[in-house]
């Protein structure tokens, strides 16, 4: 990935087949905002940045975020068209979350309110029922 050395250290995986196990690990997490991701991150508890991919017609990972953003899960941050620009922006909205262990806890916690564990069993057990 094309992206500028800065102020932290990152390490770019094309691809990683347990990414729970990853989101879990993490203190916080920065990505994009379709629905399985978002449901990814509250599922995992990790508060995170959205990064809603901005071409898309009719906005829907706008939609898919505003679902953590609006309980205190998450923080949106428009993917800016020059890099310099969305790197600064980027920056003033994870430097004090970086700093700040109280906050990343209170939109750890604030996933709860979205995140529906085993919504794959519970689905199918409605089904099972029909």
């Amino acid at each position: 990935a094309n992206v500028p050395k800065g102020k932290l250290s990152y390490h770019v995986l094309a691809y990683y087949e347990k990414m729970a196990d990853l989101l879990k690990a993490a203190d916080i997490v920065i990505g994009r905002s379709g629905a399985v991701s978002v449901a990814e991150y509250a599922a995992s508890g990790v508060p995170s940045i959205c990064m809603p991919y901005p071409h898309h017609k009719d906005y829907h990972q706008y939609i898919n975020a505003s679902k953590l953003v609006n309980v205190g899960a998450a923080i949106m941050v428009d993917d800016l068209p020059d890099l310099k620009d969305r790197s600064e922006w980027l920056w003033e909205e994870l430097e004090p979350l970086l700093k700040n262990e109280d906050t990343r806890l209170a939109m750890a916690k604030a996933c709860a309110q979205v995140a529906t564990p085993n919504a794959a069993r519970k689905i199918a057990e409605h089904l099972l029922k029909l």
